[in-house]
């Protein structure tokens, strides 16, 4: 059967005449209107209008969803005000064709979704559904030839400000190069390199935008740094001569240095590691990491400046081969030369390139294709202590259970070309109490090199794996793709596992707490009361701050949608599915999934104190910053922690909420200082006062309506990008010592017991200008030139 469509409602409003329903041919716009109902409780209602009815009255969709209507005690909504102007209205607010949402589809229209037009639809509907039929992809488990050669397989490096390459024999396999310009090689390093006089011609015919650092007060300056400013890395087998692995670390940007030291400290021993520079490398290289590279062999990394050439070439757990430094003198102020390194590896003893050590067996034997043709796998391919294989026959049935294990629950894997990630993943799970290899499914996106890797990882540790093709028109569109890669997944988690009533859905990129098994395990309970009214359970909390997480056992109930590791049901995800957006649709899948029409009046579970957190660089939506964001997260450390369920009941939770605002205090006094004040933000909380409720009410008209809450969140050092993780329009933050209820007002359904109790923070342009001050965008870069006579330390003369 063809996939269900969302056909446009047939009922619309035209709010220019009083109690007029008709049906438009117009072009239509979702107008999402804000409604107080006789009950005291505000919900939120999205019908379609006629565009030109709204220019007509000389008003926008903007000023419509800004406006409160309200309800009589027959559910009718009759008028609203808009800009002084009283626009009479007929709205029913028990009729179900209100029960809309509107999402915005990567041509920028609107894809118009309704429960109702999908009352008896089912997941049988989709049985052959060709964007469901898993991609066949046959890994190859063959071993490469050795590199045919009887004479040293020669080896260039190129670093400097407009180019950097990486060259082995006659094939390229790095090339930066902007602009033209002539380069002047430069003789430089150790005994096994070689050096050439003979200047160099680059040029490139294409050309990119600059990434622009805003510089600090003391400087003065613009810095300006070309794309893929940073280091490169290229890892090699040295018997095939194949590249193992390709990364690039923009050392510009946060936490990338640390990704460095990481993969270098993940490599296969015995493999040959080049690096070049291009452009900048110090921007952001810590001492940490300086420290670390200087550990694995390199005199120069310890000494690096701002636009210095540099270029290193070592054997992985053994010597450094050449290393060459050219430096910039005097910082901004000056460039420095580049430099051409040339260096000769001899012919490998064969007898090195294999573990001989490992046991046989199949999944051995795939190990060493696998870790001959990838890298940065640490323990996967290590000779000397190799991660141990789950044993094949290890099942929920063979494993003793831990005392909280409380029955089987399926997890899916969600995986794309980050084939390291997903074994550090998957060696986590595998890693935890009661979890078997029976149990997991890896459902990776696409069928390119590092996709076909991650398959491979999965493999090798015998789990059960599949690869989703790509659907027409999602290619250039990530959040597209990544929604139908998770659709498919859970399409075949409910095939795979038809058995299982629990399902933990986990990206490649996660971190897991060592009781996340657990955590998982005892929330479950939750999920199997109808009268709880949860749809899922997730492991991550973005309001979780040092200051805010304190109490692992604590729970919370949110109106939201879940993120980095969630569960839920069988049920949930049958009734679901079907609604699924279409490829076309832009929306990310967790904001739709979060939405009323979606969750249907329930509730999602979150821990005050993560139990995952993502742990990379690498990602569509994620670059140094939101890296550096999710490392500062809390995380709990013990294998086990027994939770209060009891606590985040749904009686028990709403008579707490309750019995909080009533013994809440309000602000005397709160202010939020505009950014040209030290102090970026000030609450007058008496934190001395332990156990104490404070409140604050920030005006929010309907759901979207963030701005003056993320002002708020901003001042409180908590997540701000959106007004996430709130319990029917109530935040209740865990504020070092004290409890902190943020209600948003009218919205939340708590507004009318908060009334007259402290003023509302407002989104003013003071605060506004707080909330999108993005900070010092040089905060933590060096720029760091070299002190006279440095040359002196960095060659050993002291």
């Amino acid at each position: 059967m063809s996939t269900p469509r969302v056909l446009m409602p047939l009922v619309v409003v035209m709010v220019v005449m009083v109690v007029v329903v008709v049906v438009t041919e117009g072009a239509t716009v979702p107008i999402r209107l804000t409604v107080a109902l006789h009950s005291g409780v505000n919900t939120t209602i999205t019908f379609a209008t006629e565009e030109e009815a709204l220019h007509e009255m000389g008003i926008t969709r903007e000023m419509m969803e800004g406006a409160l209507a309200h309800a009589d005690a027959t559910g009718l909504v009759r008028e609203v005000v808009v800009g002084g102007q009283h626009i009479p209205l007929h709205l029913n607010t028990t009729a179900s064709y209100f029960n809309m949402l509107a999402l915005r589809t990567v041509d920028g229209k609107d894809w118009l979704f309704s429960p109702d037009n999908y009352t008896n639809a089912s997941i049988h509907d989709f049985d052959g559904d060709p964007s469901l039929v898993p991609l066949e992809v046959s890994l190859s488990w063959t071993v490469p030839l050795a590199l045919p050669r009887t004479t040293p397989l020669d080896i260039e490096l190129a670093s400097g400000l407009t180019h950097a390459s990486i060259r082995l024999g006659d094939r390229l396999v790095l090339s930066l190069q902007n602009g033209k310009r002539r380069n002047n090689v430069t003789k430089t390093s150790k005994s096994s390199s070689q050096t050439t006089t003979s200047p160099t011609i680059t040029s490139s015919s294409s050309s990119s935008s600059s990434s622009s650092f805003k510089p600090t007060s003391t400087l003065g300056l613009l810095v300006t740094l070309p794309p893929f400013s940073g280091c490169h890395l290229r890892v090699v087998n040295p018997h095939t001569g194949r590249v193992t692995l390709a990364r690039y670390f923009n050392t510009q940007d946060h936490l990338f240095d640390m990704e460095l030291s990481r993969v270098l400290a993940s490599l296969k021993e015995g493999r040959l590691a080049l690096l070049a520079s291009y452009h900048d490398v110090s921007g952001r290289l810590g001492n940490d990491a300086r420290d670390a590279l200087h550990a694995l062999g390199s005199w120069a990394a310890p000494h690096l400046g701002f636009k210095d050439a540099w270029a290193w070439a070592w054997v992985v757990g053994g010597s450094t081969l050449a290393e060459a430094l050219v430096t910039n003198a005097q910082g901004i102020l000056t460039q420095s030369n580049p430099l051409t390194l040339h260096l000769s590896l001899p012919q490998p003893s064969p007898s090195e390139r294999f573990c001989n050590t490992w046991p046989s067996g199949d999944l051995w034997e795939k190990r060493r294709t696998l870790c001959d043709l990838h890298d940065g796998f640490s323990d996967l391919c290590s000779c000397d202590l190799p991660y141990p294989v789950p044993s094949e026959v290890t099942t929920t049935t063979t494993t003793t259970k831990p005392a909280w294990w409380r029955g089987r629950v399926a997890v899916v894997v969600v995986a794309a070309d980050r084939p390291q990630y997903l074994y550090r993943l998957l060696r986590q799970l595998l890693g935890q109490p009661g979890m078997t290899p029976d149990l997991v499914l890896v459902s990776v996106d696409g069928d390119n090199e590092g996709a076909q890797a991650s398959a491979g990882v999965a493999e090798v540790l015998g789990l059960r794996h599949l690869t989703h093709r790509s659907e027409q028109g999602t290619a250039y569109h990530v959040s597209p793709r990544i929604s139908r890669s998770l659709r498919f997944a859970l399409f075949k988690a409910l095939e795979t596992f038809p058995l299982e009533n629990k399902f933990i859905i986990l990206e490649d990129d996660l971190v897991l707490a060592p009781d996340f098994h657990s955590y998982m395990q005892q929330t479950s309970a939750l999920l199997e009361t109808p009268e709880e009214a949860v749809y899922a359970v997730s492991a991550f909390s973005h309001l979780a701050a040092p200051h805010t997480a304190h109490d692992a056992t604590r729970l919370q109930r949110a109106t939201t949608f879940p993120s980095c590791g969630w569960m839920t049901t069988r049920s949930f995800l049958e009734e679901t599915l079907p609604k699924w957006p279409d490829a076309h649709v832009g929306t990310d899948w967790d904001y739709w999934m979060g939405t009323e029409v979606v969750r249907g009046g329930k509730e999602l579970i979150l821990p005050e104190v993560p139990r995952t957190t993502h742990g990379g660089t690498l990602g569509s939506h994620t670059d140094g910053a939101m890296a550096r964001w999710f490392k500062e997260r809390p995380l709990t450390s013990l294998p086990h922690t027994t939770l209060n369920l009891t606590a985040v009941s749904r009686k028990v939770f709403e008579d707490q909420v309750l019995q909080e605002l009533s013994m809440a205090q309000p602000f005397i006094s709160t202010h939020l200082k505009a950014p040209d004040s030290s102090a970026h933000g000030h609450l007058s909380i008496p934190l001395h006062q332990d156990g104490s409720v404070w409140l604050v009410r920030v005006r929010m008209q309907h759901a979207e309506d963030s701005p003056a809450f993320r002002i708020m969140a901003k001042a409180l050092k908590v997540w701000h990008d959106d007004a996430r993780n709130h319990h029917f329009g109530l935040w209740r933050i865990p504020y070092h010592n004290v409890m902190l209820l943020v209600v948003g007002v009218p919205f939340s359904r708590y507004s009318n017991r908060v009334k007259g109790k402290g003023r509302i923070v407002q989104a003013t342009p003071a605060g506004m200008a707080f909330l999108l001050d993005e900070g010092d965008s040089l905060e933590g870069v060096t720029l760091r030139p070299h002190y006279p006579l440095e040359f002196m330390q960095i060659l050993g003369f002291h």
